[in-house]
């Protein structure tokens, strides 16, 4: 069921907010209706939960590109160490979910809206219903933080200024909310 009820007040100067410095809820942007994908499918948090967190893996294991204009990408940063033991379970179930056929050569570095689309194209049933509730559910997340409607999360995440870390973080909050207010 989905929990409607409770807004975040967005920070004053525009920033993100930081993990854990207020409750993440941001039920007030969605509706029950953007649970459900393009099939007319209600589509469960876990299912969005789990492909927001095999794009992470995907990002951490080939490495991130920001997109700045046209068709230009600049590498940005290393990847932080993976986490030891304590995410093990994550990241197994996301490189499973997250294998992605590399024509030739080593892994290519993704934007945000790249890895989540190669997880999409990764699964066995191609899992566009993960993709499109996810990224309603990353761009309420943006939305709420930046205090803006019209913020859009691979916009967002194109920005210059914007730091691996800071997309890992998005991804993990918006599976972290999908698992906490989306449809069990």
């Amino acid at each position: 069921m989905v929990n409607k009820s409770v807004n975040v007040a967005a920070p004053s100067d525009g920033s993100v907010v930081p993990p854990g410095a207020v409750p993440l809820d941001v039920a007030g942007q969605l509706t029950a209706e953007d649970w459900i994908d393009w099939s007319g499918e209600l589509v469960l948090g876990e299912t969005v939960a789990l492909h927001l967190e095999a794009a992470a893996v995907l990002l951490e294991r080939d490495g991130w590109w920001v997109r700045l204009q046209g068709d230009e990408v600049e590498p940005v940063g290393e990847a932080p160490e993976p986490p030891p033991v304590r995410e093990v379970l994550r990241q197994l179930w996301g490189l499973a979910l997250a294998t992605v056929a590399v024509v030739a050569g080593p892994p290519r570095p993704r934007t945000l809206g790249g890895a989540l689309a190669d997880v999409r194209g990764a699964s066995a049933a191609d899992d566009l219903a993960g993709w499109a509730v996810g990224a309603r559910v990353l761009d309420a997340v943006v939305q709420v933080r930046v205090g803006s409607s019209a913020a859009r999360h691979e916009v967002w995440a194109g920005d210059a200024e914007r730091s691996f870390a800071e997309v890992l973080e998005l991804l993990a909050a918006g599976a972290e909310f999908a698992r906490a207010h989306g449809p069990r």
